[in-house]
């Protein structure tokens, strides 16, 4: 009987260990996939600089960005506090845009060039066609009024030019280089496209301008000893992607940080 008696014993202490090691387990569990709060990088506390106590809500003046602490009486100002977490939320999560196809890139001597297409092969191919036009409708006049040819056959030519310009235009390149001390954008041929220098030192930001006709254009801010400028690098790129990888490039060359501008 006493065997009986500590065998059901047994028994009964091992099923009560068994169901705490259940019940263990699933609170550990619970703990597990409990949600947890992690603190946000958009928000920045704002303490007393005397007692290091927070402050009440109705002693916070937000135009003014002045507290009054409820504890020691101190006034201070968080403008400070503001303006980093301007720069927090203009900062831009870094974003990574793979060499888009038709732009070229090479180092050589620390000396970086990037190299894309001129667009303006729609350009040559639609004054082509219109310088075609215009000759035929005066040379039709010229029958009528006794003109000469020769105006005619001055915008046929001119027409002719500006088709050898549309079959070359795969050869015309667009060039960003950029060493230590100067970036350079060149138009090869330029097609009155002046080349442009720039100091390394004055160049503050890079950003891309989305223009209403659907293509991009990329510029770059400058502390110049005029002011700050804001001048027109490359025009009329064709995709986003092709001027994101560029003005990317030639930030991670600089060391600038890439932020969100407002003319952007």
């Amino acid at each position: 009987m006493r065997l009986i008696i500590v065998y059901l014993a047994i028994i009964k202490n091992n099923s009560m260990e068994e169901k705490e090691e259940v019940s263990k387990l699933k609170l550990k569990q619970v703990e597990r996939s409990f949600p947890t709060t992690k603190p946000q990088n958009n928000i920045i506390p704002v303490n007393c600089p005397s007692c290091n106590a927070s402050p009440a809500i109705e002693n916070i003046n937000i135009h003014d960005k002045i507290v009054k602490c409820g504890s020691c009486a101190t006034v201070f100002s968080f403008e400070q506090e503001v303006k980093h977490l301007a720069q927090l939320n203009e900062t831009i999560a870094p974003e990574i845009v793979v060499r888009p196809a038709g732009i070229e890139k090479s180092y050589f001597h620390d000396e970086l060039e990037l190299s894309m297409k001129q667009p303006t092969g729609d350009v040559w191919i639609a004054l082509a066609i219109g310088m075609m036009f215009i000759a035929g409708l005066i040379y039709l006049v010229s029958l009528k009024e006794g003109f000469s040819v020769y105006w005619p056959a001055g915008m046929v030519g001119l027409a002719l030019c500006f088709f050898y310009k549309y079959w070359n235009s795969p050869k015309e390149k667009i060039y960003a280089n950029i060493d230590a001390e100067y970036l350079t954008i060149q138009y090869r041929p330029n097609n009155f496209v002046k080349d442009k220098l720039i100091a390394n030192r004055e160049i503050e930001q890079l950003y891309t301008k989305t223009l209403a006709s659907n293509y991009y254009s990329l510029y770059a801010v400058l502390n110049t000893r005029e002011g700050q400028k804001h001048v027109e690098l490359i025009k009329y790129m064709d995709t986003r992607n092709n001027a994101r990888y560029i003005e990317l490039e030639l930030e991670k060359y600089l060391g600038i940080e890439d932020r969100r501008l407002p003319e952007e």
